[in-house]
């Protein structure tokens, strides 16, 4: 059973306040005990975090959930999945997500790939700002760019770095734990580093699967 921290339960049903949505319905709705949000160090199940999310966009109409200035309206990752699965390889993977993202709102978020060397490196761009005090989005971008590519291939890429761009939040610990990797806080930069000879896995996922992924 894959668990995350609660930390992230709180964070998303913090912004649900802010939003001015019904917290509790919210839980109700998604099957999670309420006193699971009050302890911040705790565990629960990724089933139920993910279910909580879907609610969230569905409420919102918006897949940054509000954390970013200008919303993405719902379906954007559907589409940008849609496009990169036809890619051959990791390293096409990660051009095409480039290139798609450069053209979908909101313009604060992106991905910049650059191989140097053996290193491949995948940096995210996105808001940071009042609106997302905890940086839920870069962290869930970065997980989101290496766990889908992974999926793509049927392959763990192990994360050789990861960086963030802003101090070692409370939850800190979480993040070694969460890519299995060094992390960097205070960086220029978001995002994370592996070797390049994983740029040539073929992407063996079909259509079929990407819809019930």
């Amino acid at each position: 059973m894959a668990k995350t921290t609660t930390h992230y339960l709180a964070t998303l049903l913090r912004q649900a306040g802010r939003l001015g949505l019904d917290t509790p319905s919210l839980l109700q709705e998604a099957g999670i005990d309420p006193a699971l949000a009050a302890v911040e160090e705790g565990w629960i199940d990724n089933t139920y975090l993910a279910a909580l999310l879907q609610i969230l966009w569905r409420e919102t109409g918006d897949e940054t959930l509000g954390f970013d200035v200008e919303p993405m309206p719902t379906g954007s990752w559907a589409l940008v999945c849609d496009y990169i699965l036809a890619a051959e390889n990791l390293g096409e993977l990660y051009r095409r997500g480039q290139r798609i993202c450069s053209f979908l709102p909101p313009k604060s978020m992106g991905i910049r790939f650059a191989v140097e060397e053996q290193t491949a490196r995948v940096a995210l761009e996105c808001y940071h700002g009042e609106r997302d005090p905890e940086h839920f989005l870069a962290e869930f971008l970065v997980v989101l760019w290496h766990r889908f590519p992974c999926w793509a291939i049927d392959e763990y890429v192990p994360v050789r770095q990861a960086c963030f761009s802003y101090p070692a939040p409370a939850h800190a610990w979480f993040y070694e734990e969460l890519l299995q990797c060094d992390v960097c806080f205070g960086q220029p930069w978001d995002g994370f580093t592996f070797n390049r000879k994983y740029l040539d896995r073929p992407i063996i996922r079909s259509k079929s699967e990407l819809d019930a992924w």
